[in-house]
C-alpha cells in the first residue's frame, strides 16, 4: 500500500513512526557456507503428527527448538514466536565491526549455520525496538488488518519476544516493503554496561554491526479476513548479536548472511530455505477471493454445505490433477485404489496383504513393522479376516444397508477399533485400512478434513446420513464429478468427496482449533 500523500515523513495513515535510512552498502556473490555436520543454528520441520501434512516450521540451536516461524501452508498468518530454546545469543566472537563485507567475519559466523548457498549482504538501517500488543507491534496492527484476530483465542498473533522494525518503503501502487529484526534473546536481557558503552559509540559517531541470517515467508489469507487484503512476504533476519536498546534514533549496520530464495511450501515435501529480508504486504481489496480459499471462512459465518462445495468451482479441477497420471506434480495417493488391482479385489478382499500395506503408504502413513507382521501372519490378521466379510464390498455409505455396518459395534466400527487399539496406530492409519479394504463403504479421513468438519464424533454415520438426505443430492454431485474427470467406478465416491476437501485444504491447514477452517464444513443434515 503506498503511504498517504498527507504524510510528508513517508509513513502509511496507521503508522506510529517512520522507519527509513535504509542503505545497501555491498553485495556479494553467493557462496557455499555453514557447518554439514552439526550447527549450531538449523532451520528445520517438526515431526509431523499422524494426520497432518506438515509439521511446524521451526529454528532450533543446539538443537532445541527456539523460534516458531510461519507455517507452511501460505495462507496461515505471518509468525516469528520464540520458543523456550532461545536461551543465549550465538555471537562468533566480538572483532565484529566492518564498515565492508568481511570473509573473516562472514566464514566465522557461517559456522553457525547448516551448509547452503548464501549470499551476504551489507545493510545499513536504523532499528526501532517493538514490544509485542504495544504502539507499532506489526502483529497488532498490519496483521490484524490483514487476518483479522485468531479464531480461538480472540488476540491478535503474540511473537513472546521484543524485537526491532528497520525499513519500510511502498514498493509500487500495490506493495510496501517491511523489515524486522529479532533478536535471539530479548534486550531486557542485554548487560546494562555493555548497551552504555554502545549508547557512548554511537553517540560518538560510531556506525555498530549485527550478524544475522534471514529467512522470507510469504503469506496471504485465504479470505479478506480484515480490512485489508495482502500477500505479505515477510523477513526474519535473526540476529547473533544484540543491538543496543536505544538503537531506535542511531545507524546500526547490519551485514546478514542471507540463504537462497523460499520456496512456498505447497504441500508435503522438502522445507523451503530463506533469502534477503523483505516482507511485501500486497493490498488487494476489492479483489475476487482466491480459488484455494474454498473451505475456510471466518468464525461466525455460516458453515459450508458438502453438496455446496462439490459444486464449487475449483473441485471438479482438484479432483482431476489429483488423480492425473502425467502433470509436472503427481499425487501418490492417487494409486492408493488401485495398487495391485485393488483391496476389495476377490480373492483377497478378506485379507490384509502386502499390497495393502504398501497401498496406505501413498497416503503418507505407515504401518508400524510389527504390526505389519502380525496382520500379515499373526492373530491379527486372522482377527481381521474373521470381521472383514461381515462387511460387503459392495455396500456404499448412504445406501440403507450401509448404517448397520458402520454404526457403533457394526463390524466396521470393530475392525476398525481393532486396528487402532495397536501399538502406534492412531485414528487415521486403521481409517485407511480400512478405506483400502472397502472404498466405498469407508472414508479415507486424516487431520486435515478432520479440521474441516470440526472434529465431530460418529464421521461415519454423519457422512452416511448427509450422502443419503435430499434424495442424495451429494451423492449426485459426487457421481457428477468422478465422470467428468474421468475416473472409472472403482474409485469411490467418499474417496472423491475426500480429494475435493483435502485439496481445497491441504495448504492452509494448520494444526489445532487456531486454524481459520476449523469446523467450517457442516456435517449434520
Amino acid at each position: 500500500m503506498p503511504p498517504s500523500p498527507d504524510n510528508r515523513d513517508g509513513t502509511r495513515p496507521g503508522d506510529h513512526f517512520p522507519y527509513s535510512d535504509f542503505m545497501l552498502l555491498a553485495v556479494d556473490a553467493p557462496r557455499v557456507l555453514g557447518d554439514p555436520v552439526k550447527p549450531r543454528l538449523r532451520f528445520v520441520e517438526q515431526t509431523t503428527s499422524e494426520g497432518a501434512w506438515a509439521g511446524r516450521r521451526l529454528l532450533t540451536l543446539d538443537d532445541v527448538p527456539a523460534f516458531e516461524l510461519s507455517f507452511w501452508c501460505g495462507t496461515c498468518q505471518f509468525l516469528f514466536e520464540r520458543l523456550p530454546g532461545a536461551t543465549t545469543t550465538v555471537s562468533p566472537g566480538d572483532a565484529i565491526g566492518p564498515a565492508a563485507l568481511d570473509d573473516e567475519v562472514i566464514s566465522r559466523f557461517a559456522s553457525l549455520l547448516p551448509e547452503a548457498t548464501y549470499q551476504p549482504l551489507l545493510i545499513q538501517v536504523e532499528p526501532r525496538l517493538v514490544h509485542p500488543a504495544r504502539q507499532g507491534d506489526y502483529f497488532a496492527e498490519e496483521q490484524v488488518a490483514t487476518w483479522g484476530l485468531e479464531s480461538f483465542w480472540g488476540l491478535p498473533v503474540y511473537p513472546r519476544t521484543p524485537y526491532y522494525r528497520t525499513y519500510e518503503t511502498p514498493v509500487d501502487a500495490a506493495a510496501h516493503l517491511y523489515e524486522f529484526v529479532v533478536p535471539m534473546v530479548p534486550p531486557s536481557w542485554n548487560n546494562g554496561d555493555q548497551v552504555l558503552s554502545y549508547a557512548t559509540e554511537l553517540t560518538g559517531g560510531a556506525a555498530l554491526t549485527a550478524v544475522a541470517v534471514s529467512v522470507l515467508d510469504i503469506c496471504a489469507p485465504a479470505v479478506e479476513q480484515g480490512p485489508d487484503y495482502y500477500t505479505t512476504l515477510g523477513p526474519d533476519p535473526f540476529s547473533s548479536r544484540r543491538t543496543p536498546q536505544n538503537a531506535g534514533s542511531r545507524r546500526c549496520r547490519t551485514p546478514p548472511a542471507t540463504a537462497v530464495p523460499a520456496r512456498r511450501r505447497r504441500g508435503p515435501g522438502n522445507p523451503g530455505t530463506g533469502r534477503p529480508p523483505v516482507d511485501i504486504a500486497r493490498r488487494r481489496t476489492g479483489d475476487p477471493v482466491p480459488p484455494q480459499s474454498l473451505v475456510t471462512r471466518r468464525v461466525g459465518h455460516m458453515p459450508y454445505q458438502l453438496t455446496e462445495i462439490v459444486r464449487g468451482e475449483g473441485a471438479l479441477e482438484d479432483v482431476r490433477a489429483y488423480f492425473h497420471e502425467a502433470r509436472p506434480r503427481l499425487f501418490t495417493g492417487r494409486r492408493f485404489e488401485a495398487l495391485a488391482g485393488g483391496g476389495d479385489r476377490p480373492g483377497t478382499r478378506d485379507i490384509i496383504t502386502a499390497d495393502d500395506i504398501v497401498a496406505v503408504q501413498m497416503l503418507s502413513v505407515s504401518v508400524p513393522a510389527e504390526v505389519s507382521i502380525d496382520l500379515l501372519d499373526g492373530r491379527l490378521g486372522r482377527a481381521m479376516s474373521d470381521l472383514l466379510p461381515e462387511i460387503p464390498t459392495g455396500v456404499e455409505l448412504g445406501a440403507a444397508e450401509a448404517r448397520k455396518l458402520v454404526e457403533d459395534g457394526g463390524p466396521a466400527d470393530r475392525a476398525w477399533h481393532l486396528l487402532k487399539s495397536q501399538t502406534d496406530v492412531g485414528y487415521v492409519t486403521a481409517g485407511k485400512l480400512m478405506a483400502r479394504k472397502r472404498p466405498h463403504l469407508i472414508p479415507v479421513y486424516d487431520d486435515v478434513v478432520s479440521c474441516l468438519f470440526g472434529r465431530p464424533d460418529h464421521v461415519w454415520l454423519r457422512l452416511h446420513d448427509l450422502l443419503a438426505a435430499d434424495d442424495g443430492e451429494l451423492h449426485k454431485e459426487l457421481t457428477h464429478v468422478r465422470g467428468r474427470a474421468g475416473l472409472s467406478a472403482n474409485v469411490g465416491l467418499i474417496r472423491v468427496l475426500d480429494v475435493v476437501l483435502w485439496m481445497s485444504h491441504h495448504q492452509l491447514h494448520r494444526s489445532g482449533r487456531d486454524c481459520a477452517g476449523f469446523g467450517t464444513v457442516a456435517t449434520a443434515v
